[in-house]
């Protein structure tokens, strides 16, 4: 094996640790929620704020500032199990006030799907949560909240791209489709490999209650035998 052979395998061998080196900076998207457990008496109402959020790996920069912002996303919440009911959603209109327009509003009685999109204004641009203001998730970009209403058992959503087939969360000046998996620069995971769960959970009944229920029934009997 002569000595250019020998250098084109080192180069080949130093690209593939390159590309592997910027397969572990790329950066990675999913669809996040506030907290990933809620708890709350059945038939309350409880707030689940939305975010994308932007993972940053091996000293990768945000693909999302980078290229000016996000422009717009779209992305759904789905119960897998449980009774719970998404009950309303309010957009993040401030950044991304303009479609759709009107937007979308849940039937009376809520549903266990609910999907939703919208995008910024034309002179505007939206980049990621530096951990600070009202919805102060770093690394993110406030999407929204929904409201759930807990049913009478524990329910578990899954939260995901709006639709799997064709991305909905692009980035304002190249477009970059942050949904699907990117194996060009910039690389990056996209929110479809990631998806996210939360639960809304009904508090079990306390020692306290179930004493005060059985008190109630032993002085029905008792009356009832009095009578």
């Amino acid at each position: 094996m002569n000595k250019w052979t020998l250098k084109s395998l080192a180069a080949v061998a130093v690209g593939l640790l390159a590309f592997a080196g910027q397969v572990k900076a790329a950066v990675s998207y999913s669809y996040v929620t506030d907290q990933t457990n809620y708890t709350a008496s059945a038939g309350t109402p409880v707030t689940v704020k939305l975010y994308l959020l932007e993972t940053l790996t091996g000293g990768s920069a945000s693909v999302i500032n980078a290229d000016g912002g996000l422009l717009g996303f779209g992305v759904q919440a789905n119960r897998t199990t449980g009774n719970a009911l998404i009950s309303s959603y309010a957009g993040n209109d401030v950044d991304f006030p303009t479609f759709p327009n009107p937007k979308p509003t849940v039937p009376a009685g809520g549903v266990t799907n609910y999907k939703f999109s919208q995008a910024i204004s034309a002179s505007a641009a939206t980049g990621v949560n530096t951990g600070t203001g009202a919805n102060p998730l770093p690394n993110s970009v406030y999407l929204g909240n929904l409201t759930v209403t807990a049913g009478s058992q524990t329910s578990t959503f899954q939260v995901l791209p709006y639709d799997n087939a064709g991305g909905n969360s692009l980035t304002n000046t190249s477009f970059y489709d942050l949904d699907f998996n990117r194996a060009n620069a910039p690389i990056f995971t996209g929110a479809s490999s990631n998806p996210t769960t939360f639960t809304v959970s009904v508090p079990e009944p306390t020692f306290a209650g179930i004493a005060m229920v059985l008190g109630a029934a032993g002085s029905m009997i008792r009356r009832r035998r009095q009578a």
